[in-house]
């Protein structure tokens, strides 16, 4: 009741070194602090007259969370997270498909909520990847010569397209340092639902108003051929895994 608290995972961090320990630490403090500050989603929902650009703002405000105290710690000379270097970029792309491609074969998909369910979890973890690499590398045109030819392969299919934009939305944005009045943090949080409608349809799928009554539309909108593509490379990389 009296505020945001943050629980470490003391077995799983004991034999951490210093450094790390101390990163996780400036990190969670990060999100004490946008919380004090009142600089989240939470109670804005108001901004939006539909479910589906409410749970595309809540994606979005979770990652500039993630972006804005990442970018405090670059400043402060932290090294890159984990999450953010390139080895979990080609580890991130080769999951982001198999999970695409599953959710697609997965009989119990037949259920398009459930079907919807599956698609918005990966992206809600692939948008606060992609928050901690630009936070770090906000560059257009990203070195990705140590990917390996799957992981680059799904980065052109589904990222490439969609990461200038990203990086030009995430700009301005300040770091945890620098608060914002809560007329700013609307408009980002606003301009936030685009960016993710964005990156949703490059991963193949479009949420949008339903019919009258009917509350809104969940539809794939990748094509056949292109589904067929990313099952054949994620068959492909599983099986260079499995062989390895």
């Amino acid at each position: 009741s009296t505020g945001e608290v943050i629980v470490f995972n003391a077995p799983e961090l004991r034999n951490r070194d210093n450094l790390l320990l101390e990163r996780l630490a400036a990190h969670e403090a990060g999100h004490v602090k946008l919380g004090k500050r009142g600089e989240g989603v939470i109670g804005r929902q108001h901004l939006v007259d539909s479910e589906w650009r409410w749970l595309l703002m809540c994606l979005g405000a979770l990652a500039i969370d993630e972006l804005r105290i990442e970018r405090g710690l670059a400043d402060l000379g932290y090294p890159v997270a984990m999450t953010g270097d390139v080895d979990y970029i080609d580890e991130a792309m080769f999951w982001l498909n198999c999970e695409l491609m599953n959710a697609l074969v997965d009989p119990a998909s037949s259920d398009v909520e459930k079907f919807q369910g599956a698609v918005m979890s990966t992206q809600d973890w692939l948008t606060k990847h992609l928050a901690y690499v630009a936070a770090y590398a906000s560059s257009p045109t990203l070195d990705l010569s140590a990917l390996s030819s799957h992981s680059r392969q799904n980065w052109d299919d589904y990222i490439a397209a969609h990461w200038g934009k990203r990086v030009a939305f995430y700009e301005n944005i300040p770091d945890v340092r620098t608060a914002l009045d809560a007329s700013e943090l609307d408009s980002i949080l606003l301009s936030a639902i685009d960016i993710e409608a964005d990156l949703l349809s490059s991963l193949g799928f479009r949420l949008s108003d339903g019919g009258h009554g009917q509350g809104y539309a969940f539809r794939r909108v990748s094509s056949d051929s292109q589904c067929a593509r990313r099952l054949q490379r994620a068959r492909e990389a599983f099986a260079l895994r499995d062989s390895a």
